[in-house]
């Protein structure tokens, strides 16, 4: 006997399966964080299993654990590789703390003793009143007393050893938590590469017959989403960080590998990652100024500036396009209050999953809007894309356009 729920009943059906959903993932709150941390690592990894079951016929289960194999290796030999050369780059950067405090001290001193008396109209203005306890604060001020001397450390000592403790005692347990979670993550996305498929199938089905079509196309527009953005990103931090470090020893800046990783690196924020990146290298290029250029360090700093502007100019217009397409293509001011979200929501990891978790929520917006317009969510392309003609075909049109012509109008026999 097979009778058939009215539509109250489904609709209340659906509100407490949609409750009870909420409820789970409220109560999952804490694990989900590493779950997303295993799906990246899954998907990630994903199209390295695809090669080796596909080009090498290797069984699923083998080439999952070659694809982490490899994984795992590359983590070990890449610190072991790059933090030499990263550690001699670092060295290359000395900013004394001190020293550009004193320095600072010097020319303020300088500038307020400038502007104790101005001239205005030919008229003399006394503005010592104002300047002289200005003077006094920065003559006063002692950048070396936030060293701690000899006597202090050693009658800190017993607090410290007592504070110490507390802390080791709380590390060791966080180590242990850390480490728990660690493998856990990785047992996560292990399941995930293997049976990633299976979830994915599984969701999909729970839609109507009628539907999946549609769904199925989503799914692969959101996974294309994904995949062009991790690409990319890799990509362009390859890029501007190579740039960025041919540009500096050019220019002679100390420290350009260094400042090329970071470069490099901040490219996983977009937008906000460039300005942070130039932060440090305007801050070197005033305090060391440079190797190869004669000018003086205030000079270099705008340079440096200005070779920073030049490389974002360059990304935004050239790189990004043809690196990222169009698949998370969004505008500055949309990336740059994600990122600020995202980070106030799920730190690190929602500062860095911004940008494509917008341009899914786009997709799938737009999908839904069309659905309730009632028009097709994925539309044909208006216009067929023109057939483009080859180089050798361009270059004998224009050849034929130039050949000399006979006086009688036609053109010259060819023997």
């Amino acid at each position: 006997m097979n009778r058939e729920w009215d539509q109250p009943s489904k609709r209340t059906a659906a509100i407490i399966l949609g409750i009870f959903f909420i409820y789970l993932i409220y109560l999952s709150r804490s694990v989900i964080p590493f779950l997303v941390i295993a799906a990246l690592i899954a998907f990630i990894l994903i199209p390295a299993v695809s090669f080796f079951q596909k080009k090498l016929r290797l069984p699923k289960a083998v080439a999952v654990i070659l694809a982490y194999l490899l994984l795992f290796l590359a983590l070990l030999l890449i610190p072991l590789l790059l933090i030499p050369a990263l550690v001699d780059a670092f060295g290359d950067i000395n900013i004394d703390l001190v020293a550009i405090t004193q320095q600072t001290q010097g020319w303020l001193n300088a500038l307020l003793k400038t502007y104790r008396f101005i001239i205005i109209l030919n008229s003399v203005y006394d503005l010592s009143p104002i300047v002289d306890p200005a003077l006094e604060m920065v003559n006063d001020f002692n950048p070396t007393q936030f060293i701690p001397s000899l006597d202090t450390i050693i009658a800190s000592i017993p607090s410290t050893v007592e504070f110490t403790w507390g802390v080791a005692s709380n590390v060791v347990g966080r180590i242990t938590a850390s480490i728990l979670a660690i493998v856990l993550t990785l047992l996560y996305s292990v399941y995930l590469t293997v049976d990633g498929d299976k979830f994915v199938r599984g969701a999909i089905n729970l839609a109507p017959k009628t539907y999946r079509p549609e769904i199925i196309t989503l799914y692969h527009r959101i996974k294309t989403t994904w995949g062009a953005y991790f690409r990319g990103q890799f990509t362009l931090g390859l890029i501007i960080g190579m740039v960025t470090w041919i540009g500096g020893l050019i220019i002679g800046i100390p420290g350009a590998l260094a400042l090329g990783v970071i470069a490099g690196v901040m490219e996983i924020l977009p937008n906000l990652g460039p300005v942070l990146a130039a932060i440090p290298a305007l801050l070197v290029a005033l305090v060391q100024g440079s190797t190869t250029l004669d000018v003086s360090n205030l000079t270099f700093m705008l340079i440096v500036g200005g070779m920073y502007i030049l490389i974002q100019q360059l990304e935004n217009n050239l790189i990004v396009p043809k690196v990222l397409g169009e698949a998370v293509e969004l505008h500055p001011l949309v990336v740059m209050v994600g990122v600020v979200v995202g980070a106030s929501v799920g730190g690190i990891l929602g500062a860095l999953l911004a940008a494509p978790t917008i341009a899914m929520g786009r997709t799938i917006v737009s999908y839904i809007y069309a659905k309730i317009l009632g028009e097709d969510p994925f539309p044909p392309p208006s216009k067929p894309p023109k057939p483009t003609t080859p180089f050798s075909e361009r270059l004998r049109l224009l050849w034929n356009k130039l050949k000399p012509k006979d006086e009688g109008g036609g053109v010259k026999d060819e023997k």
